[in-house]
């Protein structure tokens, strides 16, 4: 057992170092993404503000029309309201006149409202095409660092790759299987040493003497348990 051991102590050095490779990207996955997210939130918005001034233009054309139609009809009526004969045609020709002028006064609000509208898009356009400009440049620099670093990363990661299925083959397959699935579950670490001479140096979770003992003679696989991860004697160096 003591051969498995040193061989799952090599594998956990070698993950130890992936770790690393990964940390060292810092938070650039996550700037990436969260870049990325804006930019597409703000393409979106940009998409839906252009769609919706269109609308607008369209219907205060369409308004500007009713608007000039509005105003024909009120001057005819008030031109035909001098000519009436009767008081009864004189009051329907009233009534007439101020249904076109409630008419146009609505049309009236409702072009400014249109207007208002379509100047509040049109700076919020302006002012989204700044951003998108610096987005694009940032994004465009962030990509950059993050394939700078993959490359930079890449030798290594292939040669760790290869000298850890080199010791997978060295390693029984329940033994092997046991140590993933615990360094998938456990932060990276499927196999720590005990810390200072009496606990578990994954979880702290304290041993029994007899237990540390047996851990130390290498003899045995000797698991905690409280957290499940392969324990080893702290009597080696293994920077673990």
């Amino acid at each position: 057992m003591k051969k498995e051991l040193l061989l799952l102590i090599e594998l956990q050095k070698i993950d130890n170092q992936f770790r690393e490779v990964e940390i060292s990207k810092g938070t650039l996955p996550q700037e990436l993404e969260r870049l990325q997210n804006e930019e597409r939130d703000l393409t979106v918005m940009r998409e839906q503000s252009q769609i919706r001034l269109k609308e607008l233009e369209l219907d205060l054309r369409k308004r500007e029309k009713r608007h000039d139609e509005f105003k024909l009809k009120v001057g005819d009526l008030q031109k035909r309201l001098f000519s009436t004969q009767t008081n009864q045609e004189y009051e329907a020709v009233t009534r007439e006149i101020e249904f076109h002028q409630d008419a146009l006064l609505e049309n009236e609000q409702a072009m400014q409202t249109g207007m208002e509208q379509q100047q509040e898009l049109e700076q919020r356009l302006e002012e989204s095409a700044e951003r998108a400009t610096k987005l694009a440049d940032s994004l465009e620099r962030m990509r950059g660092q993050y394939a700078e670093h993959n490359q930079s990363s890449a030798a290594r990661i292939q040669d760790l790759d290869g000298r850890r299925a080199e010791l997978c083959e060295s390693i029984p397959k329940p033994l092997l299987s046991h140590y993933d699935r615990i360094r998938k579950a456990k932060d990276g670490r499927g196999v720590v040493s005990v810390y200072r001479n009496s606990s578990c140096g994954g979880c702290y979770q304290a041993l029994p003497p007899q237990k540390i003992n047996k851990v130390r003679m290498m003899d045995d696989l000797v698991l905690c348990e409280i957290c499940g991860r392969i324990l080893i004697t702290d009597t080696l160096d293994t920077k673990l």
